[in-house]
């Protein structure tokens, strides 16, 4: 795998917040993200694992004047609550870039980056013992205590979020809206 983004590459150093932002917890290089209709959710994946993300965060990121200066003049659909997503997000950790890519082509680049996984064989005793084990932990998983933690974990992605958000203002430039403008104005006369 060559390590150069698909698609476009955008002008932006991607936030050091970003994947506690979205609650990408993975440990990959690269990770996706676009929006989908299926449950008006924000996704993210790493090409191995994909679970909703936290929408707000992701509406804060691609949002915020930033990013939108980057994506303006492009053609492109991250999704929304009535269309599918046409393009991905694609997040490089270790350059902190980013690129727009066709949902396809960032979605291959993802799966690209892991080896294959071995197939595992189990008996049908194994087999068992892996379900009664899921459903005891599952059953033994719900309680009052589980409010908590989903309320601290809230409260920790709202942090992230405004940390992110705080880290993309001071990283603005000072002429934001009249490159915004001017790149609207280009795209719309095409």
């Amino acid at each position: 795998m060559n390590n150069i983004l698909p698609g476009v590459e955008l002008s932006i150093i991607v936030p050091p917040q970003l994947e506690a932002a979205v609650d990408y917890q993975g440990d990959a290089r690269y990770f996706g993200l676009y929006w989908t209709p299926s449950g008006d959710e924000a996704i993210v994946t790493d090409g191995r694992s994909t679970h909703d993300g936290c929408w707000w965060g992701y509406q804060a990121f691609v949002d915020h004047p930033v990013v939108m200066l980057a994506l303006a003049g492009l053609r492109y659909d991250l999704g929304s609550s009535e269309s599918d997503a046409t393009h991905w997000l694609v997040i490089d950790r270790e350059t902190r870039t980013a690129s727009l890519a066709p949902g396809a082509e960032a979605e291959q680049f993802l799966a690209d980056q892991h080896s294959a996984l071995s197939p595992v064989e189990l008996t049908r005793e194994e087999w068992e013992a892996i379900v009664k084990n899921v459903s005891v932990h599952l059953q033994s998983q719900v309680g009052p205590a589980d409010w908590l933690d989903v309320q601290h974990h809230l409260a920790a992605q709202n942090t992230s979020v405004d940390e992110m958000t705080t880290w993309l203002n001071q990283h603005r430039p000072a002429n934001w809206q009249t490159q915004l403008r001017d790149r609207l104005l280009a795209l719309d006369a095409i």
